[in-house]
This record gives structure tokens, sequence and C-alpha cells, in this order.
């Protein structure tokens, strides 16, 4: 991990929980995107020397559903969540060794930007649906907005 390979090169993406966050020690160029709910405060990041980039988003972890009608004052991810996350992943991909992606607990919203990223990238996100529980509608914008990236 001491060398600076490009994110494409290297394909480090970790996805973890609020309280892994706090203690990482980072040693190549970095990215983070901290994912937390609307009413939390700002989670404290890492120290990171290397960091080019952090991406501080808002959304609490829900799907919409077609049986259960969400209050007006839930607003879930949307596309403009998506595309700054597309944004940065497009922007950094071939200046960083490591993405690294935290929400509350680690197991919904940060894997499933984690999957997306790791898709977008020919990385097999696989380990991402062994070990959490992506968050299915995260997931889906923020690839969907991966993909369009490309297209343009």
């Amino acid at each position: 991990m001491a060398d600076n390979k490009p994110l494409s090169d290297l394909r480090l993406i970790r996805a973890c929980g609020r309280s892994d966050f706090r203690g990482m020690i980072v040693r190549v160029p970095d990215a983070a995107i901290s994912i937390r709910d609307p009413d939390q405060s700002k989670p404290m990041l890492p120290a990171a020397g290397f960091r080019r980039a952090v991406l501080r988003l808002a959304f609490p972890d829900a799907e919409p559903t077609a049986s259960l009608k969400m209050p007006e004052s839930v607003v879930l991810m949307t596309e403009a969540h998506a595309e700054l996350i597309a944004g940065l992943v497009v922007e950094l991909q071939a200046d960083v060794g490591l993405l690294m992606v935290h929400c509350g607990s680690g197991m919904s919203r940060s894997p499933a930007v984690a999957a997306a990223v790791a898709q977008h990238l020919g990385i097999d996100p696989s380990q991402f649906f062994r070990e959490y529980q992506p968050n299915a509608w995260v997931y889906r914008l923020t690839y969907e907005e991966l993909k369009r990236r490309v297209k343009r």
C-alpha cells in the first residue's frame, strides 16, 4: 500500500462504519465519502496528509417502497447525491490509491456506494453483497450515474 498507484490500478475501496473510520491510518493518496443521517453531526475524519478530497453527504438509510409511504420530512438519497459521488470518483480515480466510504454503521449505504464504484471500475463487487447489506436504492442511483458519466 505504500506506492501511489491510481485507484483504477490499485483497486482499494473500503466501506466502513463511523467508529471504524475514526481509527484508520492512511498512508496512500485517498479520497473519502462520508455519509450521515441528516440529524447526526458531521463525523470526525481521520487525519490524512495524503487526502485529496472529502465528500460529505446526509441522507437516511432508507429505500422507496410501494407499500410504505415515507413521511415528507424523510428525503431519500437523490440523483444530485449520486452526481456528487460520481463526479468525485471520475475526477480522482487516477489520483488516489484508496477510496474510503463510511456511513453510520457501515452496513448499508457505504457498501452500496463502494459496490457501485467497484462495479464501475470493473472490480467484482460481490464482497460488498456477501459481507454487508447494501442499500439497493443507493447502489442503483450511484451506479447509474457512474455509467452516465462514462457515456458522456
